[in-house]
């Protein structure tokens, strides 16, 4: 349950200990570094100096949610999955939603992706979803082979995201597919460069493919 903030040289600048411990990796929104503890507890720390700037407790039918995906920078915003199925919506300044959360089947466990136009975010329960960069109105849904295993990823007009199985190319605009790579066991990260995806595989494999 501590966040620890080094110098690029190794040395320590400060500490700050939160209730409960932390899956997911913080983010940085601002002057805020946003996180999520594993029962629900979301915090802003100054970022220069660790200080609480403010702390919301989650609730789902008065029940604190499972947070272990990582927390997705948004500015203004900050994003945060849970596994009750719920992608909460934060001000990343006051740590108040700005909306009811986003409800998925399934266990919201990858970071979001965010690009100038739109936020995408998977879940378990096999479904990619699209909504406004605001994160005030959903765009489209795109359904998976199986969950949500790898990314999303927005590279320029592109989501890349995977399921165990299949690697998918979506239009970012309208969500129709562009094209499908099918493997065994995507795992881990997807890095996007501008002519080749890279992935791994739970057989220890790095794979690059060409990118649209």
């Amino acid at each position: 349950g501590v966040v620890y903030c080094f110098m690029r040289g190794g040395t320590k600048v400060w500490t700050q200990r939160l209730t409960d411990g932390l899956s997911g990796q913080p983010a940085l929104v601002g002057q805020l570094l946003i996180a999520a503890t594993t029962r629900g507890a979301v915090y802003g720390l100054d970022a220069g100096t660790g200080r609480v700037a403010w702390r919301v407790d989650l609730q789902t039918r008065d029940v604190p949610p499972p947070v272990f995906s990582p927390v997705t920078a948004a500015p203004p915003l900050a994003l945060v999955g849970s596994d009750t199925g719920l992608l909460y919506v934060l001000d990343a300044a006051t740590g108040k939603q700005v909306r009811e959360p986003y409800y998925t089947g399934g266990l919201v466990r990858q970071a979001a992706a965010v690009s100038d136009q739109v936020i995408a975010f998977g879940s378990t329960d096999g479904w990619l979803r699209v909504v406004s960069r605001d994160a005030q109105e959903p765009l489209w849904a795109y359904p998976l082979p199986g969950p949500v295993e790898v990314g999303p990823v927005i590279a320029g007009k592109v989501i890349y995201v995977a399921s165990a199985t299949h690697l998918l190319a979506l239009d970012a605009a309208s969500g129709r597919l562009l094209r499908t790579w099918k493997g065994e066991q995507f795992a881990g990260d997807l890095a996007v460069t501008a002519d080749t995806i890279y992935i791994g595989t739970n057989r220890g494999q790095l794979l690059a493919l060409a990118a649209l």
